[in-house]
């Protein structure tokens, strides 16, 4: 096995010697561990570290021109890079999620693509949408505003016995989300294509509907994947009902829909918590958004921890070394 860095260029760190296959890494989540991992690389193949994200889509063609594996964050992968990408093979997702990536024509050309679930990252992901609950509660998204501003303002907070937090959806991260806030005295219902048993059990309220379940709710947040029955799942309707609450959105950026989002700011109708965007990194119309004082953003780092991002990792070698 190899244990140190051959070669550096570029920010691109490879360990190789006669590469076998050549693998490219983009996360800089990955990168921030590489140092815990290298007895687990396979000698003689070739690793291609590029410390964070490749926004150029003429770049990423390059990197992958002659790539067997590539491990991506949030690049998208369309069927024009997969076809002029001769040599790959399997492609790894740094999380869950696969919306960025053309799995049907993967599928086609027979490149195998696999995302990878943590149970640090549904944690962490947990503890931040209790994080984003309790800061409503307590104003400190105003405060935080305020003390920027130069200004000393006292709001009256709001005791967990008088929110109601709306989940929708009911998976891992919603239940942990529950767990760890009802603890506190928050009150949960929910919206899911199917009730959860566990759910059900402790009082938590299901909704058959969605406009039931925003109506019922102070809060609401979302716990369901990006697809395209989801796009615009939070749609100019959904939007007019939450004036004067607050919506958390861990999911992705695109569940909502941001053209409405973006008027039901301005107006100073609601409130935004969120640890994703629509561009990552921003660009300059999401930076003006989030300067919004009713918008608390975060950059996406719900699952940002070293435990996280090293079993990720970890599972990401696992199956290049299983795959290839």
């Amino acid at each position: 096995m190899l244990s140190r860095c051959s070669y550096w260029a570029n920010d691109i760190c490879r360990w190789w010697e006669t590469a076998l296959s050549k693998i490219v890494i983009t996360p800089q989540g990955f990168y921030f561990v590489k140092q815990h991992l290298y007895r687990h690389f396979i000698q003689n193949n070739e690793y291609v570290f590029t410390n964070g994200i490749i926004e150029n889509s003429t770049k990423l063609s390059i990197l992958l021109e002659n790539a067997d594996a590539v491990v991506i964050g949030s690049e998208k992968i369309t069927a024009s890079l997969m076809d002029s990408s001769k040599n790959l093979k399997l492609i790894v997702r740094f999380g869950t999620s696969l919306e960025n990536i053309d799995v049907i024509h993967a599928k086609k050309k027979g490149i195998k693509v696999f995302s990878i679930k943590s149970q640090f990252t549904v944690d962490g992901v947990s503890r931040l949408c209790l994080t984003f609950l309790l800061s409503y509660s307590l104003n400190i998204h105003k405060h935080l505003y305020d003390s920027k501003s130069g200004k000393w303002i006292r709001y009256l907070n709001r005791p967990p016995s008088q929110i109601i937090v709306g989940l929708v959806g009911a998976g891992d991260i919603a239940n942990g989300f529950y767990l760890l806030a009802r603890d506190l005295g928050f009150k949960f219902h929910y919206f899911s294509r199917n009730q959860r048993e566990s759910f059900d059990d402790n009082g938590v309220l299901f909704h058959s509907d969605l406009t039931s379940l925003i109506k019922a709710s102070d809060v609401v947040s979302l716990h369901i994947p990006l697809n395209f029955e989801t796009r615009n799942f939070i749609s100019d309707q959904e939007l007019l009902l939450l004036k004067n609450k607050m919506l958390i959105n861990t999911s992705r950026a695109e569940i909502v829909n941001q053209e409405k989002l973006g008027e039901m700011i301005e107006s100073d109708s609601m409130f935004y918590f969120t640890d994703v965007l629509s561009s990552e990194p921003p660009v300059e119309k999401d930076f003006k958004f989030i300067k919004n004082p009713n918008v608390f953003s975060t950059a996406h780092i719900g699952g940002y921890s070293e435990d996280a991002l090293f079993d990720v990792a970890m599972k990401a070698l696992t199956i290049l070394e299983r795959e290839l």
